[in-house]
């Protein structure tokens, strides 16, 4: 036992609070940091919603040109983008998820929520691939040749 020394520890939050945090964390250095993620996820949410009305016109686009060319390549590709887009809707979702405060249940918080979109955005690739997949080989074992020439 050190002789001489004092400790300032300041009071931990109550434990009968309703949904608090059972833990203690300085407040000045938590705040800035919390503050420097908030502006980051604030500006990340921004170019998302940026993002996904650019997607928006190019689906619409890439639908109407692969529906008039019966182009399998153009509508792979249009779908591609739509699982972009709920990507980057998901993501958004995550990131409104990852703000909230830490609770006694969640004592991190729900920084997990970005992990858990993340990889609902993986298996929904997945999902659409295997799809794509599937027309891509009925189309080849059908011998399915009938394009549409604009130019005859």
């Amino acid at each position: 036992m050190v002789q001489g020394v004092t400790l300032d520890v300041p009071s931990l939050p109550s434990i009968t609070a309703d949904d608090q945090p059972l833990y203690y964390c300085d407040r000045t250095v938590s705040r800035t940091r919390a503050e420097t993620k908030a502006q980051t996820s604030n500006k990340a949410f921004k170019v998302l919603i940026i993002v996904s009305i650019l997607t928006v016109i190019f689906i619409i686009a890439e639908l109407a040109g692969g529906i008039i060319a019966n182009s399998l390549a153009i509508m792979t590709d249009a779908f591609h983008m739509i699982s972009d887009l709920a990507s980057f809707m998901i993501s958004m979702m995550a990131i409104v998820l990852a703000r909230r405060e830490p609770t006694k249940r969640y004592s991190y918080g729900y920084q997990r929520a970005e992990v858990l979109g993340a990889l609902t955005s993986i298996v929904l690739i997945w999902i659409l691939t295997a799809g794509l997949v599937y027309v891509a080989i009925e189309r080849i074992l059908e011998l399915v040749l009938d394009l549409i020439l604009l130019w005859d």
